[in-house]
């Protein structure tokens, strides 16, 4: 019963520890993501933890003071609670980069050359890299609840923004959306064709962007029904 008990424990934050770290950064907010992780990660689990082990000690017609667990496997299976949360911090600072944020709300203000060219300046792995909007930066896309665009130089960077956001903001950019998770630069576009399914198109691009595009998963770039209008439009209007 205990195994069983500690095994779905272990599951539980092991789920809410990965769902955290989609929700609070570490570096970004480390207090209050302690604060939650000690809380989702350590308090919850000791309660449950508690009752659980209270009720199955009452069927046994026993307490969990009395059959020696709240002094010698209590504080062990605490401990472990702890290491647990604590190993999954070393490995998320370990196998992550650290996060490089764009704030979308005052791009436009960051640096401005000419007329109709504006770059994004950010800090990244300790360096300030700057991005020329229109031609650095090939697509933006939405994976689960995250926004990431992929640069000319083959490294994504995390956007703090919604993928609707990023469309209206970037819209005299020539990024237009193409499906429900990728915003795409159209400067590497010449035209389109039907694609392999109904209601949808296939782009086709410029030549010279055939070596950027090579890794990149082609299928994510289906134009699907409800964006037609406006890429076919897009087109004619150039």
């Amino acid at each position: 019963m205990n195994v069983s008990i500690l095994l779905l424990l272990i599951i539980y934050i092991h789920t809410i520890t990965t769902w955290l770290d989609e929700k609070l950064d570490w570096r970004r907010i480390p207090v209050e993501r302690s604060l939650v992780q000690f809380g989702l990660g350590i308090v919850i689990p000791v309660i449950i933890l508690l009752l659980l082990i209270s009720k199955y000690a009452q069927t046994l017609d026993q307490n969990i003071i009395e059959n020696g667990f709240l002094l010698i496997e209590f504080p062990f299976l605490l401990s472990f609670f702890i290491f647990l949360n604590g190993s999954y911090l070393f490995s998320y600072l370990v196998l992550t980069e650290p996060s490089s944020v764009i704030n979308f709300d005052n791009h436009y203000n960051l640096h401005s050359k000419s007329i109709g060219t504006s770059t994004l300046t950010i800090q990244y792995k300790g360096n300030d890299l700057e991005f020329d909007i229109s031609h650095d930066i090939l697509y933006f896309y939405r994976f689960r609840k995250q926004v990431k665009f992929i640069a000319f130089n083959g490294e994504e960077y995390p956007v703090k923004k919604t993928l609707g956001a990023v469309t209206d903001q970037l819209k005299d950019y020539n990024f237009l959306q193409i499906n429900r998770s990728v915003v795409l630069n159209f400067s590497m576009v010449e035209g389109y064709r039907p694609g392999l399914k109904r209601n949808t198109l296939e782009l086709i691009f410029k030549n010279k962007y055939s070596h950027l595009l090579e890794n990149q998963n082609m299928n994510q770039f289906v134009v699907t029904k409800e964006h037609i209008l406006k890429i076919t439009r897009f087109f004619n209007t150039f």
